[in-house]
This record gives C-alpha cells, structure tokens and sequence, in this order.
C-alpha cells in the first residue's frame, strides 16, 4: 500500500522545489490526468499510469500501467516503444523488467529508484484470518481511464 498525497507532495517538491498547497497538488494531479487524456491515442493506454499521475512528460511514462507488464512487455508494445528493448537488455534474476521500467518513471519524477520508492513509501498492512481489510484505489471503481464506460454504475446504492 502507498500513500499517494505523500508521493503526489514529493513529486512536485522535487520537479518545482517548492511546497505545494492541498489545492496547488489537486490541480496539478489534475493537470496530470488531463494530459495523459489528451496523449491516450499516442500511448493507447486505458489506465492512468503512475508516471503520468506524477507528471511525467515522457510518452512511455503514460503508456503502461505496470500490473499488465509483470511477464513482460508485448511484441506489440516493443515495436510502437523501442526503448522497452533497454528494460529487457538490463533485466536479471534479482531486477526485473517492471522494476527496471519503474526506476526509469521514479527516477523522472521523484528522483529516485524503484528500491528506494518502496522503502520511503510502502505501507504494510497486517491482517489476519478473517479480516475485512478495506483499500483504496480511487474509491475502488478500477476501470481505467475510459474503462469504466460500458459499466453502469450506482453510487447512490452506496
């Protein structure tokens, strides 16, 4: 588990050097959403991309949402982004593709690799047996960004 507003904060305090106000990151977020919007027919990707979120201006950084790339990037995918080949060149037993692509995105956005992302980040959730562990992924509607459409969906239900 992650806590974005954290990592939205340092993002911008290491892209702008300055710290931002809860309005100043919403918009910016925002800004971020929009803009991957905006790319989707370029990076034809369906779900906002960590990258994206943290303002990547890199097209690859928008392209690939990285719990779809666990096995590996597609041929497909290869061809339309040539510089996937370099993750595929770098990966080995102990630093997987995925890991190698996230260091590439942290490194752009936060200034940092992937390791030391989880390290500042990561938040274990214990639990046992029969826990009802309740999470968050923007509300728990997971459609992507245009995912969601054919899916009807009655939030006055909740």
């Amino acid at each position: 588990m992650y806590d974005l507003l954290r990592i939205l904060r340092d993002a911008w305090i290491y892209q702008r050097r300055s710290s931002p106000t809860i309005p100043e990151l919403a918009g910016w977020l925002g800004e971020h959403i929009d803009t991957s919007l905006q790319w989707q027919d370029r990076h034809q990707s369906r779900y906002l991309s960590i990258g994206a979120a943290l303002g990547s201006q890199q097209l690859l950084h928008h392209a690939f949402a990285v719990h779809y790339n666990e096995t590996g990037f597609t041929p497909q995918e290869c061809e339309r982004f040539p510089e996937l080949l370099r993750f595929q060149e770098v990966a080995t037993s102990d630093h997987s593709l995925v890991e190698g692509y996230l260091d590439d995105v942290f490194r752009a956005t936060l200034g940092i690799d992937w390791e030391t992302f989880r390290q500042r980040y990561e938040i274990a959730v214990p639990s046992e047996q029969c826990d009802y562990v309740l999470g968050h992924n923007l509300t728990l509607l997971h459609g992507g960004l245009m995912g969601g459409q054919d899916v009807a969906l009655n939030l006055s239900a909740w």
